[in-house]
Parts: C-alpha cells; sequence; structure tokens
C-alpha cells in the first residue's frame, strides 16, 4: 500500500508542468469564493447553540436518574430491623419491591453511561495517494486550493466508492487545525471526464473553506452518534439482560426485576431516540446549506450545464455500482473469483443500463422533494439553482478524468485488491483474480435503428450526404423549458413547410452527386491510359470536363435549397438536446 504518512503532500507549480499534459490549460477564467449565504449562517448558529444543548440535555437525564435512584434509596428504604421478622416470607418480599426499583435504575442509568466508554470501531485503512501516482490530480488541487482560499489537504485518500468527501483527519484532535482528508472514489474518476471531475473536486474544496460548519457539523455529527449508541447499539451486557429475562426456569421475584430493568432501559432509550432524532434534523439542516454553498464552486468551476450532465451520470454511476456489487457477489459464490479492476467493472455496469431503466430513475430523483432528515438536497432543487446562476464555469474538457492520474489502471488494480483483501481476509488470494474486460458484454448495435430514427426525425430526407453537426458552445446561454419547446416546435413546423422543396432538391442531389463520381472515375481511367466507351459513362465524346461543371452547378443549387431545411432540423435537434438536461425534461416528453 501507498501511504503518504503525516507530510503534507506539495503541490507542483503550475509554471513547471508541462502545457500539453497539465489540466491547467483548461482553466478559461478565475474560480471565485462564493460568499456565505444568510440561511447557511443562521443555520450554523442554530446548530452550534444545539451542539451545547443536546449534550447537555443528554448528561441532565443522566444526572436526574442519579438523583432520582439517591432520592428513592434514602427516602423509601422500608425500615426493617433485625428480628424473626426480618426472616419471614414478607420481610423478603417487601425487600424485593424495594430492591426492584432500585435495581432497575441502577440498569437503566448503566445502560445510557456504557456507550460513551464503549471502544470505538476500528476504521478501515486508507489508502492514500503520493505525488507521484497523481501529479496532475494534485496540480489541479492545489490551483483549486488557491482560488477558493482553502487549507491544503493533509492527504489524499481513494476509495471503490461512488463518492468523494472531506473530513478532519484525527478527529477532535483535528479541530482546532487544518489537518484535512480528501477522499476521492475511484469509479469517479474513471466514469467521469475532466470538467465533469473537476467540479466535484472543487464541490468539496468547497467544504474545506467551511471552517466553522465543518467543525459544528463533526460535534453535532459526534453526539448524533452518541445518541445513536445509546438508542440501537446492542453488546453482550445487552444480550445478557435478555436472556436472562428470558430463562424458563428463572425465579418469579428475579424475572420481576428483570423485565423491570428492560423497561426502563426501554423508556430511556425512547426519550434518547427522541433527541436523536431532533439532532439529526438539525445536522441535516446545516449539511444541506453546507452543499448548496459547495454547490457554488462546482457551478462556477464547471458551468451550469456541466453540472447537471454531472448529476445524471453520478446517479448512473451509482446504478453501475449496485450491479458490479451484484455480479462480484455471484461470480465469488459460482467460480470463487473475483474482478481485478471494480472501477472499471462499475463503469461497463452503468454502460449497459438501459436507457428506459435510466429515464425512470432520473424521473424518480427529479419528482423526489428535499425531506426534513435529508443530509443533501434533492436533486431538482440543486439543478434548479445550479441553472438559475447561469455560471459558464471557468474549466472544460471532454477529456477522460483518468488523465490525471499516472497509471490509474495499476492504482484502480491495486486499491481494489487492498479492499478484497479486507473484505475476505486470508481466504483471498491475487491468483482468484480475473480481468475485468471479462465482464463487459459488447451490446449488439442494430445500424437499422438508427437509420430509421435519423428517418423519422428528419421528416424522411436523408442526411447520409449531408450529416448535421452541433457544435459544443460552452457560452450556450440556459433557456427555460418552456422557451425551447416553442423553439422546437417552430422549427418542427418550419421543417414540414420546406419538406417538398428539400425532398426534390435531395433527389438532385442525389442525382448530380451520382454523376459527378462517374465523371471522375472516368477521368482516372483517362489518366491511367486506359480507353472506354464514354457512353459507358454516360458521357457524349470530348463531354468529362462539360459534365462535371454542369454536376457540380446542380449540387451547389441543391445544397443551398436543402440549407434552410437542415438548419431548421440542426435548430430543432440542438434546442431538444438542451430540454433533456433540464430538470423534469424526462418525466414529460415522451420516449425521452
Amino acid at each position: 500500500m501507498t501511504d503518504s504518512g503525516n507530510d503534507k503532500p506539495s503541490f507542483p507549480n503550475p509554471a513547471a508542468t508541462s502545457a500539453d499534459a497539465s489540466p491547467l490549460r483548461f482553466i478559461e477564467g478565475e474560480l471565485r469564493r462564493p460568499e456565505t449565504s444568510f440561511p447557511y449562517r443562521v443555520s450554523l448558529v442554530v446548530v452550534s447553540l444545539a451542539m451545547v444543548l443536546l449534550p447537555a440535555i443528554y448528561f441532565a437525564i443522566i444526572g436526574l436518574c442519579c438523583y432520582g435512584l439517591y432520592c428513592y434509596a434514602t427516602n423509601c428504604y422500608p425500615g426493617l430491623t433485625p428480628g424473626p421478622f426480618l426472616h419471614s416470607r414478607g420481610a423478603v418480599l417487601i425487600m424485593m419491591f424495594y430492591l426492584a426499583p432500585l435495581l432497575a435504575g441502577l440498569a437503566f442509568v448503566f445502560f445510557l453511561v456504557k456507550p460513551l466508554f464503549a471502544p470505538k470501531p476500528k476504521p478501515d485503512e486508507a489508502f492514500s495517494l503520493n505525488h507521484a501516482d497523481a501529479p496532475q490530480l494534485f496540480a489541479l488541487t492545489g490551483w483549486i486550493c488557491r482560488s477558493l482560499d482553502a487549507p491544503i489537504p493533509s492527504r489524499v485518500d481513494v476509495n471503490l466508492t461512488v463518492n468523494a468527501g472531506a473530513f478532519f483527519r484525527g478527529g477532535v484532535r483535528s479541530l482546532f487545525g487544518n489537518d484535512l482528508v480528501l477522499e476521492i472514489g475511484l469509479p469517479l474518476a474513471a466514469g467521469l471526464n475532466l470538467g465533469q471531475f473537476a467540479g466535484v473536486i472543487a464541490h468539496e474544496y468547497g467544504h474545506f473553506s467551511q471552517g466553522a460548519a465543518m467543525r459544528a457539523g463533526y460535534l453535532i455529527r459526534l453526539v448524533n452518534n452518541w445518541f445513536y449508541r445509546v438508542v440501537y447499539e446492542r453488546d453482550k451486557w445487552d444480550q445478557s439482560l435478555l436472556a436472562a429475562s428470558e430463562e424458563e426456569d428463572q425465579k418469579l421475584l428475579i424475572l420481576f426485576v428483570l423485565y423491570l430493568a428492560r423497561l426502563g432501559v426501554w423508556f430511556g432509550r425512547r426519550i434518547l431516540w427522541a433527541l436523536m432524532w431532533v439532532g439529526h434534523a438539525l445536522s441535516s439542516l446545516l449539511s444541506r446549506q453546507m452543499e448548496f454553498d459547495a454547490d457554488i464552486c462546482e457551478v462556477r468551476m464547471c458551468g451550469s450545464e456541466t453540472f447537471v450532465s454531472s448529476q445524471r451520470r453520478l446517479h448512473q454511476l451509482d446504478l453501475g455500482a449496485a450491479l458490479a456489487q451484484k455480479q462480484l457477489i455471484q461470480k465469488w459464490k459460482k467460480e470463487h473469483k473475483l474482478y481485478d479492476q471494480f472501477p472499471s467493472l462499475v463503469v461497463s455496469q452503468a454502460a449497459e443500463i438501459p436507457a428506459e431503466i435510466q429515464a425512470r430513475h432520473h424521473s424518480a430523483q427529479d419528482q423526489r422533494r428535499t425531506r426534513l432528515f435529508d443530509f443533501h438536497p434533492s436533486d431538482a432543487e440543486r439543478i434548479r439553482r445550479a441553472l438559475a446562476a447561469r455560471e459558464p464555469g471557468v474549466f472544460h474538457s471532454n477529456a477522460p478524468a483518468t488523465s490525471l492520474f499516472a497509471n490509474f489502471s495499476e492504482l484502480a488494480r491495486r486499491v481494489t485488491l487492498t479492499h478484497y483483501g479486507e473484505m475476505a481476509g486470508s481466504s483471498f488470494a491475487e491468483d482468484m483474480l480475473i480481468p475485468t474486460e471479462q465482464a463487459a458484454r459488447q451490446a449488439e448495435h442494430d445500424p437499422a435503428a438508427d437509420e430509421q430514427n435519423i428517418q423519422r426525425y428528419f421528416l424522411g430526407v436523408p442526411t447520409s450526404l449531408r450529416p448535421i453537426f452541433i457544435a459544443d458552445n460552452k457560452t450556450m446561454a440556459v433557456r427555460q423549458p418552456e422557451v425551447l419547446v416553442a423553439a422546437i416546435q417552430s422549427n418542427r413546423a418550419a421543417m414540414n413547410r420546406l419538406l417538398p422543396e428539400a425532398q426534390a432538391a435531395y433527389v438532385r442531389l442525389h442525382e448530380a452527386d451520382a454523376r459527378f463520381l462517374q465523371t471522375c472515375q472516368a477521368a482516372l481511367l483517362l489518366q491511367a491510359g486506359f480507353q472506354f466507351e464514354p457512353a459507358d459513362f454516360n458521357l457524349a465524346v470530348n463531354d468529362l470536363e462539360h459534365a462535371r461543371a454542369k454536376a457540380t452547378q446542380v449540387m451547389r443549387a441543391a445544397n443551398a435549397a436543402l440549407h434552410p431545411f437542415e438548419e431548421a432540423g440542426r435548430a430543432r435537434l440542438a434546442d431538444a438536446v438542451q430540454l433533456l438536461h433540464l430538470c423534469q425534461a424526462v418525466t414529460v416528453i415522451p420516449r425521452a
């Protein structure tokens, strides 16, 4: 495993990086740090207050329980004195009824306190990048850090999730410094282009610049973990209490005390369950505001349009990861084999998801609304804000994000191998790996279906001689869906109006093109010294140049007649592509 240790990675000077290799050559402007919004500041204040209040309530409940037990023990003691009555069955019953609430209360307090002292689960060992693993990634992230005035992370870790994140490296010990870690899922690098990936990185470094909010959010999550462990965690003490209360030969009085203790534990957990959900709701409020703020960094980095495409692509990769995980399990059960590059497996599985399933998934995400306990805002709200910002972005590239890494394939294999070793333990060996390419099923492509779609869209006027090109305009203005729909309908009406002339022009173009090719063939044969009958090429004697000039003239006239129809089709197609990128489009357009 590669580990960078405690040393902070050194980011290279952009001037020292090759102009052809550096991703910095795609930067087209200055990345501005967003101003803190009012809802963000309000959320930070509310959560900070809750951070102090909720633990206080937690310990107050424990203190009140202890005080209640003390009052009960000192004021409700039956006052039995030594004598014959003390050894009678009635005295024993009195003592048992006195001790039962006391023992139940002590169990209640013990089960409240024990999660605070229980050992934390051992975290998974991180796989950290060295500068040699991804020199261009460090160059890009260094520029983003400087632009957003964000602290440089102490470490950059990679894993196999379709996610990225930022967190404190040393937990509570890192709260008063800038000891932060950037975590990147390799399936993101494998499945996104460079512009989309740069936007994701800018989003995470946007979190790095949220110093106070990150600390408040971390502490409130720490408090929530306390509550969660109190409410849901079950260890050997819980199991012992449960097992003792369910023994068949247990004495009635002891059984009464045990069930009373279980009732006290259940009641205490119900109280803390309510506190846990209050803390969860408050931390979710802050988390959503932090996401909105970080989204601004991403939109300013890659642009509003790329932000929308990134959200769609991330959902597709999530579906691919679920399919890849299922395929791994099946492969292990059947053959005791595993694929050697999980990121590539995710991308290949995502590519094979049928368009109808993707459309249904995107539609469900677009219709979903933000709920009280969601840590992230809904996609519809995030996309709406991104499109409203109308940001062109300062970084655009369709190159693969894997170009940021020195040898992405080898890195993905090392991380995959480490992950398998942690999951399967000693039962896993490297010879159990098989190439991921074996999992990629080559989908059969039907060119006839493509031809049918082209014929339908262009109203039966073929375009094989005159392909339609749509320019990749980075500064395309974001228009409202109503405007786009009106433009699409107008261009379709124009195509219907121009259709008769376009059909006749295409026939003339096709005939003139065939005639021009004949003259070219005849000219090449003459140059090569071959003799032939001019009639074989539908030519009169010494008519070659005249026939070629006439065919060229007819083609130019036909092209001019076809241009208005093709321009209407091109504009209609470009507007349709832009409309499909907008929120909710797939839910209202048939066969979107």
